[in-house]
């Protein structure tokens, strides 16, 4: 017979071979996870009660994005938490356009991470030069009722070896992007 303590630690280990092998670290903490993968939110789904976005507006915010990366390197940085009992931070990025809300989320409360405003854009809408097939399969322009992907980060991008992106302390992962339509107060 398996005792209690031992059930507990083999279901700990199946829950972290369970975690996506994309992760190239492991975050230092787990009460913000959500995984990295593109999930598009469904009417019917448990929990995503969420109605259709309206997509030029997710577009249009992607190309906010792109547009100020075109300016120069610019970083999207999420601090660390200074205490445990600081709760998941959930940022709006950059405001609400029209119906659709963009939003940041940390998944690493003990890492500051920071990710160019151009992987944010193409995260978004899956790059400036990405075919139609592209935006719906592998963005979030592919989900008609909002949904979430984490920042599809371009690791040979340059950027991230300038003196720029060094001063930010930040680590190229684990932000989170999320678009949603906001449900109306009753």
């Amino acid at each position: 017979m398996f005792s209690l303590k031992r059930q507990v630690l083999v279901g700990f280990f199946v829950t972290l071979a369970a975690i996506p092998s994309s992760v190239s670290q492991s975050p230092s903490s787990w009460e913000c996870w959500e995984g990295t993968d593109l999930h598009c939110y469904s009417p019917n789904a448990k929990g995503d009660d969420i109605d259709k976005i309206d997509l030029d507006e997710v577009a249009y915010n992607a190309n906010i994005w792109r547009g100020w990366s075109e300016e120069g390197p610019a970083f999207y940085t999420m601090p660390a938490r200074k205490n445990r009992s600081e709760p998941c931070q959930e940022w709006m990025v950059p405001e609400q356009i029209g119906s659709t809300l963009v939003l940041a989320k940390h998944m690493d409360m003990g890492i500051n991470s920071s990710v160019s405003f151009a992987d944010i854009a193409t995260t978004i809408d899956g790059g400036a030069d990405a075919t139609e097939v592209q935006k719906l399969n592998k963005s979030l322009l592919g989900c008609p009722y909002g949904g979430q992907f984490a920042v599809q980060v371009n690791a040979s991008d340059p950027v991230y070896g300038s003196e720029e992106y060094k001063a930010t302390g930040g680590v190229p992962r684990f932000i989170l992007i999320k678009v949603v339509k906001p449900k109306a107060k009753a």
